[in-house]
């Protein structure tokens, strides 16, 4: 590129965060949450596996008894689009 010039990069789902995985949303009751959480669909939480790691996931469904949690990255599933202009060399 030159400088003044613009292009747009368009990178695929599959070559940027890969698409959504069923098996990584769960379905918890709500008694598993703690007392004072109000669950909201789009809240992230923080949640700690048997195993030890340490995972963000986000709120995707709420009823009366449960709430579906998803750890999917939020851009997975998503082809990403990116509008550069190249300003300045240095």
């Amino acid at each position: 590129m030159n400088v003044g010039e613009a292009k747009t990069a368009n990178v695929p789902q599959d070559e940027a965060y890969g698409p959504r995985k069923a098996e990584m949303k769960q379905v918890v009751e709500r008694s598993q949450l703690p007392p004072d959480l109000d669950p909201q669909v789009g809240l992230q939480l923080q949640v700690n596996t048997p195993e030890g790691q340490t995972l963000i996931v986000t709120i995707d469904d709420v009823s009366d008894s449960d709430v579906t949690l998803d750890a999917n990255y939020p851009l997975a599933g998503k082809d990403l689009s990116f509008d550069i202009e190249l300003v300045e060399i240095i």
